[in-house]
């Protein structure tokens, strides 16, 4: 009954639109766009599909070893037979994009079909929405943006998935700092952000949820600056600094209190993760960035660095770090192009009829400063060989906690729609008795329009 209510809702709003419209003017470049000969309505529809190849070597060394000397050990990391499965083809966006404008408003509307299907173990799949909002300009150079958008946070985060250079996003992102807990890619709330001369603003106040979560999750809010005196053709310096407060809230549904941190995937998407820590009860969570990042002709190089306190009810505050360090190169010439407006690079245009070659190299890094306790072990108790009694349960104190990954890639833009991505990944996730080091090797066909 849900999907059919989204389905049709959906259907209502294109036709609505369209209705509206009475367009005198269709456009197909690049795209499908009506509008109005007095410029006062339009509405645009784009796209895209991601097809992902994922497999996943194991690393068999990666035992938690008995300590007590009764000869058992557990797994950890990627050598658990939960990930068998995780080798594995899948759709990892199917994006149907809307957006316009009417009477000096502005819209976006935009479904993603794939769902959780990434993650989803029940073969089921629902439509989770990615930017849906309504904006207005307001003051100069500025727009005021209500629904829900990400957070105005960190160069690669708002860098569009059309546009990435790798497949997945660095640990500096909603893909590690900011994925333990509450999922907080997407926010709702009110934004706004200003483009003037060298400067990008941006700031929002937003409920600590998306579309598909429970709307009781906290409150938050953030700010990002950029500074970018140079943006000629091939010739881009960027810095940028940021700052995110997030306070989770009871949950009302059940009483429980959300807590918000640091997780990271050290084998890409569908590989094993490491959580850092959460906060606890409904403690506050703030986080400061820093950006760099410059284009020199065909040579792009960038780099984040994250902090995040985590506050918690007992003890401790946790001081969280995550960063990366990313460079790429167009063997056949081209550079990646700015986009002022959102203070990251776009797809470069090809320069021949064979298309664009780049390749690519990124290191992320995350670490909890202050605990060791996210990387613990714990031997299930089991019967002793041969007799009934049991022997107890075993936590194996991790001298370390942390995680890195080394990406190699490789992209092809055929042409302004298609793309091919290859990347390989080398992760490892240290817990100072062991460490797991799995490697992944991952692959994309790209249709956007």
């Amino acid at each position: 009954m849900n999907s059919f209510i989204k389905y049709g809702a959906l259907a209502a709003f294109i036709g609505g639109s369209i209705g509206a419209a009475q367009a005198d003017t269709a456009e197909t470049k690049g795209g499908f766009k009506i509008k109005t000969d007095d410029g006062r309505f339009e509405m645009s529809i784009g796209g895209r599909i991601m097809f992902d190849l994922y497999t996943l070597s194991e690393d068999d060394d990666a035992l938690a070893f008995d300590p007590a000397g009764s000869g058992r050990n557990a797994k950890f990391g990627s050598n658990t037979a939960a990930n068998d499965e995780r080798s594995s083809t899948y759709f990892r966006r199917l994006y149907l994009t809307l957006k316009g404008k009417a009477y000096g408003w502005n819209y976006k509307f935009e479904p993603d079909f794939a769902g959780n299907s990434t993650n989803n173990t029940s073969g089921s799949r629902d439509i989770a929405f990615q930017d849906v909002y309504i904006s207005h300009a307001f003051g100069p150079g500025g727009e005021i943006i209500i629904g829900q958008i990400k957070p105005f946070r960190g160069m690669e985060e708002l860098t569009s998935s059309n546009d990435i250079t790798l497949m997945e996003r660095p640990f500096a992102s909603a893909a590690g700092i900011f994925n333990g807990g509450s999922s907080r890619e997407f926010q709702q709330g009110v934004f706004y952000k200003a483009d003037i001369s060298d400067f990008l603003f941006g700031a929002g106040f937003f409920d600590l949820r998306r579309d598909n979560t429970r709307p009781t999750e906290g409150l938050g809010y953030n700010a990002r600056a950029v500074y970018a005196p140079f943006r000629n053709d091939g010739q881009v310096l960027h810095v940028a600094v940021s700052y995110t407060d997030e306070n989770p809230q009871t949950n009302g549904n059940d009483g429980t209190v959300d807590g918000v941190g640091s997780a990271f995937g050290y084998a890409g998407r569908r590989g094993p993760s490491v959580g850092a820590f959460t906060t606890t009860g409904g403690e506050h969570a703030t986080t400061i960035g820093g950006e760099l990042a410059g284009s020199f002709g065909p040579a792009t190089l960038q780099a984040e660095y994250m902090l995040q306190k985590l506050d918690q009810s007992v003890g401790s505050s946790q001081d969280v770090v995550a960063w990366y360090a990313q460079a790429s190169y167009f063997v056949t010439g081209e550079a990646k192009p700015y986009k002022k407006g959102e203070g990251a690079f776009g797809q470069p245009k090809a320069k021949n009829d064979f298309g664009a070659i780049e390749l690519a190299v990124r290191y992320d890094s995350g670490e909890n400063k202050d605990s060791n306790a996210a990387c613990n072990v714990t031997i299930p108790a089991v019967a002793a060989s041969g007799t009934t009694a049991a022997l107890p349960a075993i936590t194996v104190l991790a001298t370390e906690c942390s995680a890195t990954a080394l990406t190699l890639g490789a992209n092809w833009y055929v042409n302004p729609n298609v793309r091919f991505m290859l990347n390989y990944i080398m992760g490892e996730n240290d817990r100072g008795f062991a460490k797991d080091k799995p490697e992944a090797i991952t692959a994309r066909a790209q249709f956007a329009f």
